[in-house]
């Protein structure tokens, strides 16, 4: 299967990207987009209501916080950046966080649908790397 027909494949059975796939690989490569960064972005924060999403606010540097908050406002919707911003906001309050936890938990199909609308528009960039 091409890399594009994987990233079909996932998209349409809302599989989420694991740290091997194209938009990784195209990091190190530093041949990224923004929407591509920003979409395995969401995907880890999203992904980290396991341990908490406090820890992974917690993890994150301040330049790739900021980098995150501008790119949301840029290319996904506002929900997903008030929640964003929610969490580096409650990042101490503990039952506060929880309210995140909870939503990315019981939103995750809907969660999963607005990332892929951000990384959409450069899913044809994977492919035309595929040679």
């Amino acid at each position: 299967m091409s890399l594009h027909g994987w990233i079909l494949f996932l998209r349409e059975s809302h599989v989420q990207f694991s740290q091997d796939t194209s938009i990784s690989v195209k990091e190190k490569e530093g041949t990224s987009t923004d929407r591509l960064w920003l979409g395995a972005r969401l995907l880890e924060w999203c992904s980290s209501t396991r341990s908490g999403v406090w820890q992974w606010h917690e993890g994150i540097s301040e330049k790739e916080s900021e980098k995150i908050r501008r790119l949301l406002a840029e290319y996904a919707s506002q929900e997903l950046e008030q929640w964003y911003q929610f969490g580096e906001k409650q990042l101490q309050n503990e039952k506060e966080i929880e309210k995140l936890d909870q939503w990315l938990d019981s939103n995750e199909g809907l969660f999963h649908d607005r990332i892929w609308s951000v990384v959409n528009p450069d899913l044809l960039y994977l492919k035309e790397g595929e040679g």
